[in-house]
């Protein structure tokens, strides 16, 4: 089947549903955050806390500098959640996995 009979065939549901994608998201992130790997995310927090304390702000690719990458890539999310951390701005990843893409800054709360 071609791409144009199979997007024919699904007319009923929207191509882009941005809200769905937002719930699927955070369902992922909340999924991340649970049960396997939560050593991983307890010690990102700790360092990305010290790391911000010490240079103002600090960025996931910091925390991977220290730490390493974690066992699952969506587990990145669930590092700056909570209370402890605000959002300061955006900034380009320097690893070449990245392909440039682009990531957030974090301060301390």
């Amino acid at each position: 089947m071609s791409f144009d009979e199979c997007r024919m065939q699904n007319t009923d549901a929207p191509l882009l549903d941005f809200i769905e994608g937002q719930r699927r998201k955070e369902q992922g992130i909340a999924l991340a955050a649970s049960g396997y790997g939560n050593e991983w995310i307890d010690r990102a927090r700790s360092v990305a806390e010290i790391l911000a304390a010490q240079n103002g702000e600090v960025t996931i690719e910091d925390v991977y500098q220290k730490i390493g990458i974690p066992p699952r890539p969506n587990m990145a999310g669930s590092v700056f959640r909570g209370k402890r951390f605000r959002f300061l701005g955006f900034d380009t990843a320097q690893r070449k996995e990245r392909q440039g893409g682009t990531f957030r800054r974090w301060g301390l709360a």
